[in-house]
């Protein structure tokens, strides 16, 4: 027996008519980025080639992006923004990865990744962009109804567990690691509460990683990926090494 599944969250948590065109393009950085994370088994490592050089070659644009989404919070909550952009962002990221939809959305995300990297207007192609992603969610095809299971919250604690971490960088050593934390740190205070964990990496030693948290899973390590976004910055999640 098969019936139609139940019609999911909008992945953008606002309409994209009313996103400023700023938002629109910090919206898209974030579609692209869970596809980036995890569309690869979908569509293959274009993906996230696509998406490491949409990230140098836009880099300007998508920080100005950041700070456009940045002052619609403050605009809207003053001094007590971060935690209501927080939350949006986190919405944000777990729409994008909602379950229903996600093929489609991988296969849409793949192809507006390719043309993100050819135009010259980022800004004018993020509305309709989104607009396609917005798509990929509205219509999943139907699935089969077994028995009614209760959802299951995926855990995600900041000092102990196994599984996975995210990933915000390599630096040239573990002080300039070190210090990259305190940046971040203080930039997201939301992710403060996470222990940092250094590890060289292999065949480069002159290279340090700075990762962080404990998931259970790697959906979990997503919504971890989102608070770093809220940031500005880009994450990669990872399997525990230790």
């Amino acid at each position: 027996m098969t019936t139609p599944a139940a019609t999911p969250q909008p992945a953008p948590s606002e309409s994209v008519a009313d996103l400023t065109p700023g938002q629109r393009v910090w919206h898209l950085r974030a579609a692209l980025n869970v596809a980036a994370l995890g569309c690869p088994s979908r569509t293959g490592g274009a993906i996230v080639d696509r998406y490491n050089r949409l990230l140098r070659d836009r880099k300007a644009e998508f920080a100005d992006a950041y700070r456009s989404e940045v002052a619609v919070f403050r605009d809207r909550h003053g001094d007590a923004w971060q935690a209501p952009f927080d939350r949006s962002m986190t919405s944000l990221y777990n729409g994008f990865a909602a379950p229903d939809g996600q093929a489609a959305f991988c296969d849409v995300a793949d192809t507006i990744a390719a043309e993100a990297l050819a135009t010259r207007d980022l800004t004018a192609m993020a509305g309709p962009a989104l607009l396609r992603i917005e798509a990929a969610f509205a219509a999943p095809p139907p699935v089969a109804v077994a028995a009614v299971v209760p959802p299951v919250r995926a855990k995600l604690v900041a000092a102990t567990g196994v599984g996975w971490r995210i990933q915000l960088g390599a630096f040239t050593g573990a002080a300039a690691a070190a210090a990259a934390w305190d940046r971040i740190r203080t930039r997201q205070p939301s992710l403060a509460g996470y222990a940092p964990h250094y590890e060289p990496v292999p065949a480069r030693p002159e290279l340090t990683r700075l990762q962080i948290g404990n998931a259970d899973d790697r959906g979990s390590a997503l919504t971890l990926c989102a608070l770093a976004a809220a940031g500005g910055f880009d994450c990669i999640a990872v399997r525990r090494s230790s």
